[in-house]
């Protein structure tokens, strides 16, 4: 009995490292991603988001002044959302009366792709008879993206359900009748709600809305570039460095205990089985994440130690480093340390970077800011006058100098990667 126990811990403890090493090599958006595909699979677990929400180039701050953004990164493909909407409709088939009233709705239309819930009664206001506007609004709904014009995010997911090719009655029940237990993921429930369902129908189901789009208006939003958020932040104070997670490191996930109770309420055995397998999967999958958080900063360690001058003075005196090395050190492979560090990125006094740029392929390397675009233009920008901070011009003109070869575009980009603020908020910095 021991050893099959004995067995069977040495089973789980094999599993848990294998799926840490997974996630210590994802993104924090693919990390982020995972958790919530486990999550819509397993109720007694709640995904714990960082205090700032990851995307590919997720940002804190927002608007062109917060951010630092060129005009010309704006995306000009951006479509004119009446004009898009009305190139799907026959105008010649509408009367003046109701192509105004159709145009009239479209004005109203928020960044979010929702109409107020006020419409109908803005709509009188302006000598729209309630025939007309139904009918507006009915063709309207029938318009992609689907789910536009809608007054709520649950009216909204209903009209997407409603114009997919193929019957999705489970998913439309769902969000109809039981948007509350939607919200909270409570599949227990959910199966309940639905007897004639099986668990995998209704998982199913959940997959399918949350595959929606929450925000059908987003794609006639100029979306602007942000920064990249740091996964450790380093910081240097009279102590020494100080080293911390950064919001793109705050995933966790919390435990929903009330599925016990539910189970104790009368669950078959069958059921009550399926959840403690769930607590377990729960249990494993917040030990797999504390792990990973505990050698993202451990390795983090190491290459500062290995890097003060770097930290402490800026991209000239980054010091030829290697994986193997930090492996060595702590004692780890060398596939760890370069799971933990692809596409990472480390916030310091020099801004975001991608913790690559502080290694190189060998020892002997010239260092990575001789190469490096992202650790030249670092070094440019610590090297500038700072009553008469270098535009992006001229920090090409700088590149060009090196020898190296850069759009005023390509520029812009690395500088918002790095953090770095336009000329015009550098001056007196």
């Amino acid at each position: 009995m021991k050893q099959s126990q004995h067995i069977t811990q040495k089973l789980g403890l094999s599993q848990r490292h294998v799926q840490t090493m997974n996630m210590l090599a994802m993104t924090a958006t693919e990390l982020g991603a995972y958790l919530d595909e486990v999550a819509l699979e397993n109720p007694v677990i709640e995904v714990v988001r960082p205090a700032v929400e990851v995307g590919v180039f997720g940002g804190a701050r927002s608007g062109a002044g917060a951010l630092g953004i060129d005009e010309e990164l704006v995306d000009a493909e951006t479509p004119d959302k009446e004009d898009f909407l009305l190139s799907q409709v026959n105008t010649e088939r509408l009367s003046c009366e109701e192509l105004s009233a159709l145009r009239y709705l479209i004005g109203m239309i928020d960044e979010n792709g929702f109409l107020p819930q006020s419409a109908e009664q803005a709509a009188r206001g302006v000598g729209i008879d309630r025939p007309t506007f139904v009918d507006m609004l009915k063709l309207l709904h029938s318009l992609e993206p689907h789910g536009i014009g809608a007054r709520t995010v649950q009216e909204s997911l209903l009209l997407q359900l409603r114009a997919l090719s193929h019957d999705a009655w489970l998913a439309e029940s769902i969000v109809r009748d039981h948007v509350a237990l939607l919200a909270k993921n409570r599949v227990f429930e959910l199966e309940r709600a639905f007897p004639d369902a099986t668990r995998e129908e209704v998982v199913e189901a959940l997959r399918l809305i949350r595959g929606l789009d929450p925000r059908p208006g987003s794609m006639f939003v100029v979306e602007r570039t942000q920064y990249v958020l740091a996964d450790v932040i380093v910081e240097e104070t009279e102590a020494g460095f100080e080293i911390g997670l950064g919001p793109a490191g705050g995933y966790d996930v919390r435990l929903d205990g009330a599925y016990r109770l539910t189970v104790r309420e009368g669950a078959d055995r069958g059921a009550e089985a399926w959840v403690e397998a769930k607590y377990r999967q729960a249990y494993g999958l917040r030990a797999s994440l504390k792990q990973r958080r505990e050698l993202m900063l451990t390795i983090t360690e190491c290459v500062v130690r290995r890097q003060k001058a770097f930290f402490s003075l800026g991209a000239r005196y980054l010091e030829g480093l290697t994986m193997s090395q930090v492996a060595k050190d702590l004692e780890l492979s060398v596939s760890t340390v370069s799971r933990a560090v692809k596409g990472s990125y480390v916030q310091c006094r020099w801004g975001v970077l991608p913790f690559r740029s502080l290694f190189s392929q060998s020892a002997i390397e010239r260092p990575a800011a001789s190469g490096d675009p992202h650790m030249m233009l670092r070094d440019i920008v610590a090297g500038e006058q700072r009553s008469k901070p270098l535009s992006d011009q001229k920090i090409v003109e700088e590149f060009a100098r090196r020898g190296v070869d850069l759009s005023r575009r390509t520029v812009a980009r690395y500088r918002q990667e790095l953090g770095i603020p336009p000329a015009s908020e550098r001056r007196y910095r």
